[in-house]
């Protein structure tokens, strides 16, 4: 049931074969981002080439993911911790 979709990423054409409506809505939205990115360091680093530009995009996202990922760590952490602090409140109610 998928499809083919066609995105511009960085100016460059992509075709992608897409499996569900929200598939297709996380690549939009990705190359939506990477293209607001993209053109934001075109504008700060008008002497760039698009190699560097492309770099600049791929670094930043890299940074936001592990950033993002660090986040959701220590947030499951605190979700178990206060999962067991809960459990151990239940288990000694008379």
């Amino acid at each position: 049931m998928g499809h083919k979709i066609s995105l511009v990423v960085a100016g460059q054409n992509y075709k992608f074969d897409i499996s569900t409506p929200e598939e297709e809505a996380i690549f939009r939205d990705a190359a939506e981002n990477i293209n607001a990115k993209f053109d934001a360091y075109q504008r700060k680093y008008p002497n760039k080439n698009y190699s560097e530009i492309l770099s600049l995009v791929a670094f930043t996202e890299g940074v936001d993911y592990l950033t993002q990922l660090r986040r959701n760590e220590a947030m499951k952490r605190e979700a178990d911790r206060v999962h067991n602090e809960l459990k151990g409140y239940l288990e000694n109610i008379d």
